[in-house]
């Protein structure tokens, strides 16, 4: 990474816990963290500030993760966004309707430590390697 920059990761999980813990755990890696705890706020986040990656779980109130997915990608400016979907159901059929929307890649709850960061960092050298869509 560039001396003195960090790569801003939004976090969207209505859980707390998990909210928190990736929160930490990123933000040890270098990284500029903002968590928010649902879908409403995640997409008046990202109309005034644009992240590097959105971590994205996708069962959460009112407006729900693939709910928020669908919305970027349908944003003329938001559609290229890095999104990787924070779930536990990435194996089940929920998954192609989840797929047809193009996120960037899945991190199965529950995920180990270095599983997250090793995703996350390796997301963000792909997009990198390849700049924007």
């Amino acid at each position: 990474m560039n001396s003195g920059y960090k790569p801003l990761i939004l976090i969207v999980d209505d859980n707390a816990t998990i909210r928190n813990l990736v929160a930490t755990i990123l933000g040890e890696q270098d990284m500029e963290i903002v968590a928010l705890a649902d879908g409403d706020q995640a997409l008046a986040f990202v109309e005034t500030r644009r992240p590097d990656l959105m971590l994205l779980d996708l069962s959460m109130p009112r407006v729900d993760g693939l709910e928020v997915l669908k919305r970027i990608r349908a944003h003329p400016a938001l559609h290229d966004l890095l999104i990787l979907m924070l779930t536990a159901v990435a194996s089940t059929p929920r998954y192609q309707e989840i797929y047809a929307h193009k996120p960037d890649g899945f991190i199965e709850k529950p995920f180990r430590i270095n599983d997250l960061i090793q995703q996350v960092k390796q997301t963000l050298a792909r997009r990198r390697e390849t700049g924007p869509l």
